[in-house]
């Protein structure tokens, strides 16, 4: 088998007798790195989409607000509302932002503000000030709709370690999903979720830890290891292609295990 068809990681679950639908695949190589493989967060996030553009050290005692949204502000309740990122984990502590920009380039048409980001740039993190520390990272959760769709991707990376999101949604399995090694570096990684709430209530919790420590390029464990979000898309999305997206993944498996 081919280790580069292994690169993509999907799982699907939903509940038996309820109306909650909740899928996730992870992307380790979600091609983002240069300016000329930008994300258009205005086209990816047509309902919503956020921005931890944060390059300051200092910690945040209070939930992190982002540092760029979509123009129309959501009130709280409403479809696609993003919730605050907080930190969490084992060890809750407070937010900060890097120095050293994260792996991802963005750019967007119809922030808040600034309105505009024409011109691709490679944004900050937002990551938990407790290091070193499994268990400990961030989370935030998305309002949906029992009417629609929602697809949720979540641009992240990390540093000298590997993380872990986990996606929950009453009525639903919950959905762990891995991402790649982190070694001396912010290599990115996308996660995509779509769900459909049984209520308007029920909201999909999102909660991205630090799992493993690892050593660095040095060989040395415990160097700032940690997890980090840059940005994240709310988007409604047909019904059926949460199918196709199902059948997509099922095609996959059995390509891949005829290629063992």
């Amino acid at each position: 088998m081919k280790p580069g068809l292994l690169a993509l990681s999907l799982v699907v679950t939903s509940a038996t007798g309820h109306g909650a639908l909740l899928l996730g695949s992870v992307n380790t190589s979600p091609g983002t790195t240069t300016a000329g493989t930008a994300v258009d967060l205005t086209a990816t996030g047509t309902t919503n989409w956020a921005a931890w553009d944060i390059q300051a050290s200092a910690g945040a005692t209070t939930p992190r607000a982002p540092s760029n949204t979509f123009g129309p502000a959501l009130s709280p309740g409403t479809a696609g509302y993003i919730s605050a990122l907080t930190g969490g984990g084992g060890t809750t502590g407070n937010l900060q932002g890097s120095a050293t920009l994260g792996s991802g380039f963005f750019n967007y048409t119809n922030g808040a503000s600034p309105v505009s980001l024409g011109t691709a740039a490679k944004f900050g993190t937002a990551f938990n000030t407790t290091l070193d520390s499994v268990d400990t990272g961030m989370r935030f959760t998305v309002t949906g709709d029992p009417l629609n769709v929602y697809r949720v991707s979540v641009w992240a990376t990390g540093f000298n370690g590997q993380g872990t999101l986990v996606a929950s949604l009453n009525g639903a399995t919950n959905i762990h999903l891995a991402t790649q090694t982190f070694v001396n570096g912010k290599a990115p990684v996308l996660f995509t979720f779509d769900f459909q709430p049984d209520s308007a209530t029920d909201l999909l919790n999102l909660s991205y830890t630090l799992t493993t420590d690892t050593p660095n390029g040095s060989g040395t464990t415990g160097s700032n290891s940690h997890v980090a979000i840059q940005a994240v898309t709310v988007a409604i999305i047909p019904e059926a292609s949460s199918a196709m997206v199902f059948i997509g993944g099922l095609g996959m498996l059995s390509f891949l295990r005829r290629r063992a």
